[in-house]
């Protein structure tokens, strides 16, 4: 800024846009995310949870959902039994996860036929 008489020039000091500090701050206790392979177990599941939660409740779809995350959860039990070395605990959650291999293999299918027919298919385009 200009003042009369005077020669210099002023700025008016600005405060940065992000605080910035000079000390970063580690936590020891933050958590650390490890990519192993069942985490791509995972996206997977999350992926299709995701995709059939958004569809209508009562439909074959619907319970193909809640089966695939039924499984989902006996399979996370069973990984996480593993870990620990309680395999017996692990071979048994790890069978019933195999449980719902026919009820989601049938639910999917039906469900799928009831969105994905020609109709339905022709009504979009």
């Amino acid at each position: 800024m200009f003042l009369a008489g005077d020669s210099t020039i002023r700025e008016k000091p600005e405060a940065p846009l992000v605080r910035q500090d000079e000390e970063v701050i580690e936590d020891e206790e933050a958590p650390k995310y490890n990519v192993t392979g069942f985490t791509f177990v995972q996206f997977y599941f999350g992926f299709l949870n995701g995709a059939l939660n958004a569809l209508p409740v009562g439909g074959n779809l619907y319970f193909c959902g809640k089966d695939l995350e039924s499984q989902r959860l006996k399979l996370v039990s069973m990984y996480e039994f593993y870990e620990e070395r309680q395999l017996t605990n692990a071979v048994t959650d790890g069978y019933n996860a195999m449980i719902y291999i026919n009820p989601i293999s049938v639910s999917c299918y039906y469900g799928a036929l009831e969105y994905f027919n020609l109709e339905e298919l022709g009504a979009l385009f």
